[in-house]
């Protein structure tokens, strides 16, 4: 939830991942809480037992699973495919040290 949140208020609009747009502000009109929630109840990688349960009668994991299609989106923005620190300081997400990330996490 906090990183969500960090991501919310660090980087710029141009850059916001799809699923903070789409998701977040979209469909949960920019709550957090109620998304991370919604994302929990939903997908079978919440936890070891959902994705045993959910393989007991499935040979594949679902390609619309809400964890699975967060973890692809940032693949679907125009950004680069790796990152070194010119090119993250240039997407307004570099920040110079990395102690200084910690310290808003715990903010």
């Amino acid at each position: 939830k906090r990183m969500i949140e960090l991501a919310m208020e660090m980087i710029s609009e141009a850059n916001m991942p799809a699923f903070i747009t789409d998701e977040v502000e979209g469909r949960f009109n920019g709550d957090v809480q109620a998304y991370v929630e919604w994302l929990y109840e939903t997908s079978v990688f919440a936890n070891k037992e959902k994705v045993e349960a959910y393989l007991a009668d499935h040979t594949e994991l679902p390609a619309d699973d809400p964890a699975y299609l967060l973890y692809k989106s940032d693949r679907s923005q125009n950004g680069p495919a790796s990152y070194d620190e010119d090119s993250a300081a240039s997407t307004g997400i570099f920040v110079d040290q990395g102690f200084d990330l910690m310290k808003k996490l715990f903010e």
